[in-house]
């Protein structure tokens, strides 16, 4: 009892232990989901005022005159001056608006000019020209954006580009160092925090050697390292930009939960072992007694022999006997369990053959009564001696298919002299024929077809017989085109096919659906299966079927 009670309390305490285990992970997910919620958020709102900067430039009216001055010159050397002079003062407010704004230019493709914020030059003397190159690719896009280098170092600016008009376009730039220390410090420490576009490639990393990489997302939830470290990883969609968020960071709270709860887990498992092991040793010195009051219910019992000292040994040489004994009683009892089975096929086979024969020699008289046909009924007397010769003298209880297959053609033959000519079709695996099944089982399924389907309009009546074999299983099929029936009548058949006690109505199918079953037991499955007014089909499955 003291083992139990300590075997239940572990349980109890491994069940605790994974539930915490398994809640202090997703406490952990959820976090780094918040977290990566508020970075993105962040980011959205960083990205979609570069957007903002950009389209409010493009519809200002100074900037527009400008460019439209570029395109078509008409103003006066002091009114451009002028003109410059405010947009200088109006980037520079911008600038400083945003901290993370680098540079801000205006440019015109017609003339090939370019505002920096400062003065108006030729692009072909400006050093920083790269974007130009997106501007040509990006095929008339309205707005667009990528990273990029300047000087050979990559990245150092993420350019947003916003067209005015065919020819005129307000070129944003942000810093990236400015933007990760903003984006950096709304995360944990050691957090990973990438942005990518819709190719996969890297538009955005806390890591600067990952930059324009192209890189394969990790699943989200925990994942962990090669050095046993779990990390925690999301990802989110952005709402505004064509490009996907994640973030990847260790929790260290986690670590120091999950080693504090398998701390305490190992020392509660330590000394529960300690205790089964004091349990075992008093319950050890506690069973002599118990041992000894076996041994003599034992000799009580009549299975004393010469003591031994060993009591342990003693015992389990009176269980040895009781074991054997009862083996010889399974092995009697499985003697007379098939004595019965082969005296149960006996009746179930003799209670077939008077049927047969009784069925057989009714079709002769209605040949004499009824068809008047003295020399057709001769004909089925001398047939009906070929068959009564395997229904009586042979002994066999099991036939092969073969045998049952030969006498069924024979018997066919007997009946189209009552019946007229009717359609027989056989589809005869050549695997099958080996199989013993019960004598005369496949002629009484027949006779009922006759009988029920065939006899009815022989004329137009199909009987078709087969014998399939798929892999280890076997399938004996006999199928008429007769009446059929519907679902009321196939469940009263098969309720009486179960059914115990002796019934004289369905005798022929109740007889070889037992008969089936009592030789192949388990492995074997009877169906009977029919459709109202389109067929018949009676079909045992054998499993298991070896040669």
């Amino acid at each position: 009892m003291f083992i139990v009670c300590i075997m239940v309390f572990a349980l109890v305490f491994v069940s605790v232990y994974i539930f915490a285990t398994d809640y202090a992970q997703n406490n952990a997910i959820e976090n780094n989901k918040s977290s990566l919620d508020k970075v993105a958020e962040l980011s959205d709102i960083i990205f979609k005022q570069m957007e903002y900067v950009a389209t409010g430039l493009a519809v200002d009216p100074t900037v527009n005159m400008l460019m439209g001055n570029y395109e078509r010159p008409y103003l006066t050397k002091n009114r451009l001056d002028s003109l410059e002079a405010e947009m200088k003062s109006f980037l520079l407010t911008y600038k400083s608006a945003y901290e993370y704004v680098d540079s801000i230019y205006i440019y015109s493709s017609s003339n090939r000019k370019i505002f920096n914020g400062t003065v108006i030059e030729s692009i072909d003397e400006f050093a920083d020209d790269e974007w130009i190159k997106k501007i040509e690719s990006s095929g008339g896009a309205d707005f667009t954006y990528f990273p990029r280098k300047l000087n050979g170092i990559y990245p150092y600016y993420i350019t947003f580009i916003k067209r005015i008009n065919n020819y005129s376009f307000i070129v944003v730039n942000i810093n990236v160092m400015e933007i990760r220390d903003v984006l950096n410090n709304s995360v944990a420490k050691d957090a990973h925090f990438t942005i990518t576009d819709d190719t996969g490639m890297v538009f955005y990393s806390s890591g600067m050697e990952e930059f324009a990489q192209i890189t394969q997302l990790p699943e989200t939830g925990m994942i962990k390292d090669g050095k046993d470290k779990f990390f925690f990883c999301s990802q989110k969609d952005s709402e505004y930009f064509d490009w996907n968020y994640t973030l990847t960071e260790p929790d260290y709270e986690y670590n120091s939960n999950l080693n504090f709860l398998r701390t305490i887990f190992f020392i509660t498992l330590f000394f529960l072992i300690l205790l089964s092991v004091i349990a075992a040793g008093a319950l050890a010195m506690l069973s002599g007694k118990p041992l000894k009051e076996l041994i003599n219910i034992f000799d009580e019992k009549g299975y004393a022999e010469e003591s031994n000292s060993d009591e342990t040994a003693y015992l389990a040489q009176r269980i040895i006997r009781i074991i054997d004994d009862n083996k010889y009683l399974k092995e009697e009892l499985d003697k007379r369990l098939a004595m019965y089975n082969q005296l149960q096929l006996i009746s179930l086979q003799e209670q077939i053959n008077p049927h047969f024969l009784n069925n057989a020699l009714n079709s002769i008289i209605y040949i004499l009564r009824i068809k008047d046909n003295k020399k057709d009924a001769v004909s089925s007397l001398v047939s009906l001696s070929r068959l009564v010769g395997y229904s009586y003298v042979h002994d066999e209880i099991l036939v092969s298919l073969k045998e049952e297959l030969d006498f069924l053609h024979d018997y066919i033959s007997f009946q189209k002299i009552r019946y007229g000519e009717f359609q027989v079709m056989y589809d005869i695996d050549k695997e099958t024929l080996e199989i013993r099944i019960p004598r005369l089982s496949l002629q009484t399924l027949v006779e009922n077809a006759l009988f029920h389907a065939i006899g009815e309009n022989p004329e137009k009546g199909i009987l078709k017989i087969s014998a399939k074999k798929d892999e280890d299983k076997i399938a004996i099929e006999i199928i008429d085109n007769g009446k059929g029936m519907d679902c009321d009548k196939i469940e009263e058949i098969m309720n009486n096919v179960v059914d115990e006690k002796m019934s004289k109505k369905y005798v022929g199918i109740k007889n070889v659906f037992k008969r089936f079953n009592l030789i192949f037991g388990e492995n074997v499955e009877c169906i009977l299966e029919s459709r109202k007014d389109e067929y018949t089909a009676v079909r045992m499955v054998i499993k298991n079927f070896k040669k």
